[in-house]
């Protein structure tokens, strides 16, 4: 144990410093970008400074290898969630992550694509009763992120009571789901105990 104890140490030191490497490179890098290329660099070459992150903004997390989404800023630190990982990172160091839109392919010519607009819209609520909770959960991460897209302030959660497991997993996911503000159980109207409402992040 001692010893699997000194090799993570030596790891996470070795990790570090070859943090702390990278960092001087990349502001050693920027300072002679400033002194040196920048005057002389076209106007019409010079790139748009892109928008600030803001909360609710999905982004690529070097730390954690994966996507999350934004749910504080603190100064120039954003608080990023994704399942039950939050943490704290630079802003810089993040990267907003664009849905992209699939490209149409080239019509013939004379030929006019016409779309169907479509207004589809999730219900307010989602019934889980009856299903695992492992069932349960999965669909209620996938209700949520349409909910979330919908721009649905709030949504009503149906658990039932029963044994409680299932009501006691789904607040327990709700409690550390980055698109999820607050919740609570319902009141005498929305089902009780046996209902979560929930309020979801804003679309920024």
């Amino acid at each position: 144990m001692r010893t699997q104890l000194r090799q993570v140490t030596r790891q996470l030191e070795r990790y570090g410093q070859r943090v702390a490497e990278l960092r001087t490179m990349r502001d050693t890098l920027r300072r002679i970008e400033r002194d040196h290329l920048a005057p002389v660099r076209p106007r019409a070459q010079q790139k748009v400074s892109p928008p600030p992150i803001q909360v609710g903004d999905r982004v690529w997390v070097p730390a954690l290898e994966r996507e999350a989404h934004v749910v504080a800023l603190h100064g120039n630190e954003a608080e990023v969630a994704s399942g039950a990982f939050r943490l704290r990172v630079r802003v810089e160091e993040l990267e907003r992550r664009v849905e992209e839109k699939p490209t149409s392919p080239s019509l013939p010519t004379g030929v006019r694509l016409v779309r169907r607009r479509t207004t589809h819209r999730p219900p307010s609520e989602l019934d889980l009763r009856g299903q695992t909770v492992e069932e349960a959960l999965a669909a209620l991460d996938e209700y949520l992120d349409q909910a979330y897209t919908a721009g649905l302030p709030s949504v009503r959660v149906i658990h039932g009571k029963g044994t409680g497991a299932l009501r006691r997993a789904v607040r327990e996911m709700l409690a550390h789901h980055p698109l999820v503000i607050s919740f609570r159980p319902g009141d005498r109207y929305e089902g009780g105990n046996g209902a979560t409402v929930v309020e979801l992040a804003r679309l920024s």
